[in-house]
């Protein structure tokens, strides 16, 4: 190799490494968790099987928004995370990744994941009956808005009872 000239695995390397910062980001194992549970509330939403096509994009989709949830908590909560040893190797801690870059992958996953969901719920509504996607729709916020109040409490009510877990 002459002067100047660079191998290709000399820039395989940092791509790698910048590529696992930021799946580090998206806390791969919470979300594959989310989705699982996404999965078992289809299948308790509906008595006959809707497809593997329309399953499989909810799940991505799904996965989608709970990863750019984890990149912006991930930014929020760095200075937190900067104190605890459990947290103190993620990438936002470590300045791998800054604000910006965060941010804006954090709105790619999101703008994707929404899309997604969108074009899921129009095939939805157009290939069932209307009575099946309010009833999925319904059972979803409901889920939703469960799972955000028990995460909320929990959060907070071990930051009120442990103050020494920081």
């Amino acid at each position: 190799m002459a002067w100047g000239e660079s191998s290709v695995l000399e820039h395989i390397t940092p791509l790698r490494e910048r590529l696992r910062s930021y799946l580090a980001l998206t806390k791969p194992r919470v979300v594959l968790l989310a989705a699982f549970c996404a999965l078992i509330g289809m299948l308790l939403a509906t008595d006959r099987w809707v497809g593997w096509p329309l399953v499989l994009g909810a799940i991505g989709g799904i996965s989608l928004l709970a990863a750019a949830g984890f990149v912006l908590n991930c930014l929020i909560e760095r200075e937190i995370d900067a104190r605890m040893a459990r947290t103190r190797w993620r990438p936002s801690v470590r300045g791998e990744v800054n604000n910006q870059q965060a941010v804006g992958f954090a709105l790619a996953l999101g703008l994707a994941g929404a899309l997604l969901l969108w074009h899921l719920a129009w095939r939805l509504y157009l290939e069932y009956s209307d009575a099946l996607a309010k009833r999925l729709f319904r059972y979803s916020i409901w889920y939703l808005a469960y799972l955000f109040a028990a995460l909320l409490i929990d959060h907070y009510l071990r930051l009120l009872w442990l103050p020494g877990a920081l």
